[in-house]
């Protein structure tokens, strides 16, 4: 009776501590998101990549704009500089903006702000070129003069309509 006593309490231990272990090797589990705060470096990154890189954009018929699809940024922190870092400044956030020029005309598409190291789905209402290029820059908000930004240069990929 005492063996099944003993058993039976070991179990659900057995189980919490089963549990809690298929939880670290879950994707997505892991522990909160770093804060962005002051004096630190960072990179910024769209579709996973600090290098230059495509873009989509779905652009009905012969539309010359249309709307981001599938797109991700994301910002990182870095332990040690490297080429196209950014540095925070004073900052505890930072802007994502996507650039591209129409003309004559400069256009700023706000994206996101991160609070945190992470990535972002880019919204579907985000406006593009359906071709040509533009930058994506990472900008750390109200950083101060110690602040500078990351950008990373996209070229923008017509996709075609989705749906």
């Amino acid at each position: 009776m005492i063996g099944s006593f003993i058993a039976a309490r070991r179990l659900p231990v057995a189980v919490g501590i089963l549990a809690v272990a298929a939880l670290a090797l879950v994707p997505g589990t892991a522990a909160a998101a770093t804060p962005i705060g002051p004096g630190q470096i960072f990179i910024g990154e769209v579709n996973g990549s600090a290098a230059p890189v495509s873009f989509d954009v779905v652009c009905p018929g012969a539309a010359n704009t249309g709307h981001a699809f599938g797109d991700t940024v994301g910002v990182v922190k870095l332990q040690d500089p490297i080429p196209g870092f950014g540095r925070t400044g004073n900052a505890s956030s930072i802007a994502a903006d996507l650039i591209y020029s129409t003309g004559t005309i400069t256009v700023v598409e706000p994206v996101t702000t991160f609070t945190t190291y992470t990535t972002s789905a880019v919204p579907d209402t985000i406006t593009a070129p359906c071709s040509g290029t533009g930058t994506m820059v990472f900008t750390p908000v109200n950083g101060g003069s110690g602040a500078t930004p990351s950008s990373v240069s996209v070229t923008f990929v017509n996709i075609g309509a989705a749906g």
